[in-house]
């Protein structure tokens, strides 16, 4: 799941994760169990982004399964839609 989440933040934000560091940056970070930060640029809902994160967890024991994961994004699709559908 970690992978998955490394997809979802390149696909969103069109730049792999710890773009902003250098390959020695990326191996303390990796050395230091730190995730992966949260471009600038990225163009991502917060519940999105909170999901993506979870992926990240150093312990993969804590990391969504898959089908938590889909559960999860079907979820924040039927609350985007209902968003995006009946608006306020």
């Amino acid at each position: 799941m970690y992978s998955f989440g490394c997809v979802c933040l390149e696909v969103f934000s069109r730049k792999p994760p710890y773009a902003e560091l250098d390959d020695s940056g990326v191996k303390k970070a990796k050395l230091k169990h730190e995730p992966p930060k949260r471009p600038k640029s990225l163009h991502m809902d917060e519940c999105l982004w909170d999901l993506t994160c979870k992926f990240f967890r150093f312990s993969p024991a804590t990391r969504p399964t898959a089908a938590a994961a889909s559960r999860e994004i079907e979820h924040i699709i039927k609350w985007y839609n209902n968003l995006h559908t009946h608006p306020h």
